[in-house]
């Protein structure tokens, strides 16, 4: 299992766990043993760097439609739940 895949199943657990009020402290320590890990992985970091990117990205793409048409642009793309 790569770093990434254990550390979302990691996150979503204690996520989990938080809701039920019993946070497992190995878990926690796993967690930042991780993320220590990760911030220490070069590849990884650049991944998360680009991916933050094409995030900001997309964000102002979505602004800049929004203005132009006047409305939230990104709320059209919304589900629906009529």
């Amino acid at each position: 299992q790569s770093l990434l895949e254990e550390l979302t199943t990691l996150q979503y657990n204690i996520r989990a766990a938080q809701t039920s009020g019993g946070i497992d402290q190995k878990a926690v320590a796993r967690l930042r043993e991780l993320q220590n890990q990760i911030t220490k992985n070069q590849t990884i970091m650049d991944y998360v760097n680009q991916q933050q990117k094409a995030v900001d990205s997309l964000r102002a793409t979505n602004r800049e439609i929004s203005r132009l048409i006047g409305m939230d642009f990104a709320a059209l793309t919304r589900k629906s739940t009529c």
